[in-house]
């Protein structure tokens, strides 16, 4: 079973695809938030495969909870899903340990 996090401050996009991946047989949304701190601290305490992340939040930072998550667990694969489309944005994550990165305005077909 892949245990999959959710950290997003937009509640109707963070439930949406929450409900969606857990259609899907082998995967569990074991938590999700807007609070990257909350995260950071459930995290200490509980084993997640891939971590799905805004950027934009209050509380924390995106990128902190990225580089924060990676010093915890270097296992987590984190998957970055943001507004922001510059490239400078996608380097930077990337550069903290990120896995992937897609605008939320991705097409579904990609």
């Amino acid at each position: 079973m892949t245990k999959v996090a959710l950290v997003d401050d937009h509640q109707l996009f963070r439930k949406s695809l929450s409900l969606l991946l857990d259609s899907f047989e082998g995967v569990s949304v074991v938590y999700d938030t807007h609070d990257g701190l909350a995260f950071l601290k459930y995290l200490e305490e509980y084993d997640i495969d891939v971590l799905l992340l805004d950027l934009e939040m209050p509380i924390v930072h995106g990128y902190d909870v990225c580089k924060q998550a990676k010093l915890i667990d270097p296992s987590l694969k984190i998957i970055i899903l943001s507004q922001l489309t510059s490239k400078e944005a996608v380097h930077q994550v990337m550069e903290m340990g990120a896995n992937g990165y897609f605008t939320k305005n991705t097409s579904p077909e990609m």
